[in-house]
């Protein structure tokens, strides 16, 4: 049996691909090097992930049976997490907001307002969808915002958002 913590960093190991990746495999999407260091970086991630949860009190309840059960769920997870990123961000306000930012970008020669506007807005779903994922549930369950306010929580989150990103880039 898997359970708690190491279950819930297991299930967003295959929730990452699942939310940056969709259906495809990112091996066979990268380089072999391009594809170690996408690895490197998902464990900064989780490990950083890891240090959140414990600051929090975090302590999921959810207990897998096997190793099937706990990628079947991270997967799954991931999709619905997208899904919610995306109705957050059709949202009046946000999708005014987006909009907004697309009209003031000074673009590059030969990329179109378009084509800006997809390649923005699937960086932010993904990048929503990774923060309902793996930062919501924990304080939702927890209640414990302000264990994060202090100078060390302050830094967790800075890297997170940090390693966020950096998984993000490797959709590119």
């Amino acid at each position: 049996m898997i359970e708690n913590l190491k279950g819930i960093t297991l299930t967003n190991w295959y929730a990452i691909d699942s939310v940056l990746f969709a259906d495809r495999d990112p091996q066979k999407l990268m380089a072999e090097q391009e594809y170690k260091n996408y690895l490197v970086a998902k464990g900064a991630a989780l490990s950083n992930l890891f240090e959140i949860y414990v600051k929090l009190g975090y302590h999921p309840t959810k207990v897998f049976e096997n190793g099937e059960a706990v990628e079947n769920y991270g997967l799954r997870r991931g999709r619905l997490a997208k899904e919610r990123a995306v109705q957050i961000l059709s949202k009046n306000k946000i999708a005014d907001q987006l909009r907004e930012e697309i009209e003031k970008t000074r673009l590059a020669e030969g990329v179109s307002k378009e084509d800006y506007a997809k390649y923005m807005l699937s960086k932010r779903i993904k990048s929503t969808a990774l923060d309902i994922l793996m930062i919501e549930s924990a304080l939702a369950a927890t209640n414990s915002k302000k264990k994060l306010s202090d100078w060390q929580g302050q830094i967790m989150i800075q890297s997170y958002k940090v390693l966020r990103d950096s998984l993000i880039k490797y959709t590119d």
